[in-house]
């Protein structure tokens, strides 16, 4: 049901972007504008409704190499065994009053 609503609406409002535009001006100076023609109106060009082009996606990166995994996993090892090193300092000095690092 929500589908055929949706087409429905799709096909209204095509026709409502092909529908004859007048404009005319009445004796007070005001400008009006309607579908329906008056006397003295003039037909107005619509234009087309501006669009947007999202541009193409960007490619797709290349996949890591195992090297490079292997130089993080190096490095996070280093990284962890510095911090092993400052907490066992601390701890040899007694400052956290724990008695051994895990």
């Amino acid at each position: 049901m929500r589908f055929i609503a949706a087409v429905v609406m799709l096909l209204v409002s095509g026709l409502a972007l092909a529908a004859t535009v007048y404009k005319w001006v009445d004796e007070n100076g005001v400008t009006h504008y309607s579908d329906q023609p008056h006397p003295g109106a003039q037909k107005v060009t619509v234009a087309a409704p501006q669009t947007y082009s999202a541009p193409p996606p960007p490619a797709v990166a290349p996949a890591v190499k195992a090297s490079t995994v292997s130089n993080i996993e190096t490095v996070w090892q280093e990284n962890l065994n510095v911090r092993k090193r400052w907490l066992g300092k601390f701890v040899a000095q007694g400052a956290l009053g724990v008695d051994a690092v895990a």
